[in-house]
């Protein structure tokens, strides 16, 4: 009998959360007095920032058609949020999110985030953003349908996984529809993990695996959330050039049924985390250095190699001069 009471006050709590729930979202959505709509999306905003809305509306539009071509487990319309300012965005993100304070604050500095509910939340500093606003939506929008995959236990525990991922596919999707800044996207990615690499400020997978690690590293500087998310793009190109697209999407499968991603990674790969991740820095000095700083490095090695004969010639003069002293 007790268990019965039990399950019955549980399911009562849990229907008043859920009505509480929808109050505080109905607060949230009583800010705004413009909504506009298309069959896939609609967005809440202020009507002074109407032409952005109809941007980020027709951007998401794109958005979710795209995304559905290559990962076709959409569900549902999404409805985005544009806020007005840091605390209404604050409130937003705490209330149709549930986020934590270092969440929040995160979110803050990045300007954009969607969960698996749907719901896209924008800061207004996104009016700013030009080309990069597309990749955003898009890159956010994969995130919300990962997550209604795969549940989100790979963003909390597999978080490298899933960032690699949503960028590998914003770009992906989108490389043939921004020529001005889509053509460069895995060059900038792979460059600021080379340079991270080379000066021993790339992180280890390990240590962005977590979602409360991803987000204080956001926090922390710019340099360290820029290596992350380089990091996160080169091992999921990485991963599939040399195991198949399908290989990330079954890691993330196995992590929604509660598998550790290093076992995951080790059953895709044929080997242990440390051997792969030995073998995806290798990778990436290859790249850096034969691909991407091939004319720089070729320089450098020019002037070691012109310095060394240099020093050379010197020394063997020096030593002729002591010897024809000597025997004068």
């Amino acid at each position: 009998m007790s268990f019965n009471w039990f399950h019955i006050i549980h399911a009562v709590m849990m229907a008043l959360a859920f009505v509480t729930y929808k109050a505080h979202a109905s607060d949230i959505d009583a800010n705004f007095d413009g909504r506009l709509e298309v069959p896939s999306a609609s967005i809440l905003f202020h009507t002074r920032d109407e032409m952005h809305a109809r941007r980020v509306l027709g951007i998401l539009e794109q958005a979710v058609q795209l995304v559905g071509q290559r990962l076709p487990y959409s569900d549902g319309k999404v409805t985005a949020y544009l806020y007005g300012s840091d605390d209404e965005m604050v409130q937003g993100l705490t209330t149709v999110l549930g986020y934590t304070p270092t969440e929040v604050n995160a979110v803050l500095k990045v300007g954009i985030s969607e969960q698996s509910n749907n719901t896209l939340h924008l800061h207004p500093k996104t009016a700013a953003w030009g080309s990069f606003l597309s990749h955003a939506i898009v890159d956010e929008h994969t995130h919300g349908v990962i997550q209604n995959k795969y549940g989100t236990g790979p963003a909390k525990s597999a978080t490298w996984i899933e960032e690699g991922l949503t960028s590998y596919i914003a770009h992906e999707v989108l490389v043939d529809k921004l020529k001005d800044f889509e053509d460069t996207y895995p060059e900038r990615r792979f460059k600021v993990a080379f340079r991270a690499l080379i000066f021993g400020d790339l992180p280890k997978l390990d240590d962005v695996s977590t979602r409360n690690q991803w987000y204080s590293n956001i926090i922390e500087s710019h340099e360290a959330w820029n290596a992350q998310y380089a990091l996160a793009y080169f091992c999921v190109s990485y991963l599939v050039s040399n195991y198949g697209f399908e290989s990330v999407l079954n890691i993330l499968s196995d992590v929604k049924k509660g598998l550790p991603y290093k076992d995951s990674l080790e059953n895709v790969t044929g080997i242990a985390l440390d051997d792969f991740e030995h073998s995806m820095r290798i990778s990436l000095l290859y790249t850096g250095v034969f691909h991407l700083y091939m004319k720089y490095i070729a320089l450098i090695l020019a002037g070691l190699t012109i310095t060394f004969a240099m020093f050379v010639y010197h020394t063997r003069g020096v030593r002729r001069r002591k010897r024809i002293g000597s025997e004068v």
